[in-house]
């Protein structure tokens, strides 16, 4: 007589069935899960570049920042996520022809309200002698609606461009000393095609289509604006506490 129970799964075959739907969830996110972690929705490829307008203000040759990392705030998920953290330094006056590919990343699809930028130092190159520059924060927060489209069938991206504009950000004081009050537009387009170029720049093959354009800008407090941008005739120092201000007595 045949034997009636039911027999026991074979933890192999548990294993195997684990896989399968590890490598599914794996395949739906594009390959790469979102470092945010707890969504798995449709994936968003997204390329970050920077760009630069050369100085005026400042005769500088060039001018230095060092990028540490670079962050995203998901409206859909409610989740931060970390693009890129480079620790690399750009020249934004060499970015005034030329576009610096900061981050490829693989991202949840949906509404983002805010980029974050860490510059964690400054210098400009004047007459031949380096400067530091000083910055009210090393945060740079972009505000606006970002919508990242859907890419899991294609090899187009969702392009995020910064144009650090640094011939409306540098300010000089009475004593020499150089300011940076960052002004930065930043521009979203949709199904575009950039690449990487020679010596860390991008090709942008095609723009696609902009949906987002925003002027973000830095004041003396070190706070971020929409289309905040401080004068370039505007007197600016730094009091004895080493706090910027602006006109006399301001930082005291």
């Amino acid at each position: 007589m045949a034997d009636s129970k039911p027999r026991a799964t074979s933890p192999v075959v548990w294993i195997i069935g684990a896989l399968i739907v590890i490598a599914v969830a794996v395949l739906l996110l594009g390959g790469k899960a979102p470092t945010g972690g707890g969504y798995y929705g449709s994936s968003a490829r997204a390329t970050f570049t920077m760009t630069d307008a050369p100085p005026s203000m400042v005769a500088a040759s060039s001018v230095y920042v060092v990028v540490q990392n670079i962050s995203v705030h998901s409206m859909t998920t409610g989740q931060w996520y970390a693009v890129a953290s480079p620790m690399k330094t750009y020249n934004l006056v060499a970015l005034k022809s030329n576009a610096a590919l900061l981050a490829n990343a693989t991202l949840p699809t949906g509404n983002y309200d805010q980029i974050t930028m860490t510059v964690t130092a400054v210098n400009a190159t004047v007459n031949g002698t380096v400067k530091p520059v000083k910055m009210p924060s090393s945060k740079l927060k972009i505000f606006g609606n970002f919508n990242f489209t859907s890419t899991a069938n294609t090899s187009n991206t969702n392009w995020v461009n910064i144009d650090f504009r640094a011939n409306q950000s540098l300010h000089a004081t009475g004593n020499g000393v150089i300011i940076m009050l960052p002004v930065l537009q930043t521009s979203l387009h949709n199904n575009a095609r950039v690449a990487a170029g020679y010596g860390g720049n991008a090709t942008v093959q095609s723009q696609g289509s902009m949906s987002t354009s925003v002027e973000s800008g830095m004041g003396v407090n070190g706070t971020m604006m929409a289309n905040l941008v401080v004068p370039l005739n505007t007197t600016i120092n730094i009091g004895a506490n080493g706090m910027i201000g602006l006109g006399l007595g301001m930082g005291h």
